[in-house]
């Protein structure tokens, strides 16, 4: 065998002997080592639920709140159509009259919303 063989042996044949002497104690702390482990982590996997529950609860909050402002939207919308045809309905009678007293813009004002219906 070359010397440095001879080395590596007598290395492993140290640790193997110092285990032998000292297995009980080297179980001992790889068990706490790896039972300490399993409970940080399982604390951590708590922790980790805890706060997906808490961003799914702030999620579910913000959708809420988005549906709530949709539908604020969607009445003003609703408010704001009924409130142009209002307005068409007056501009159209005002432009109305104004032609049979003789007046071009109205006749103008007319002709321009009908191209504008047909257009749309």
């Amino acid at each position: 065998m070359k010397e440095s063989e001879l080395k590596n042996n007598s290395l492993r044949n140290k640790i193997k002997l110092f285990y032998k002497k000292n297995s009980l104690l080297i179980d001992a702390v790889s068990f706490t080592l790896l039972g300490s482990l399993v409970v940080y982590t399982s604390i951590k996997c708590d922790e980790y639920s805890i706060e997906n529950d808490q961003l799914k609860i702030e999620l579910e909050l913000e959708k809420a709140t988005h549906n709530l402002d949709n539908s604020e939207k969607n009445e003003r919308i609703s408010e704001l159509t009924e409130l142009i045809e209002l307005k068409d309905k007056a501009h159209l009678e005002l432009a109305s009259e104004a032609l049979r007293l003789g007046s071009s813009r109205g006749g103008a004002d007319l002709n321009d919303y009908k191209n504008f219906k047909n257009n749309n």
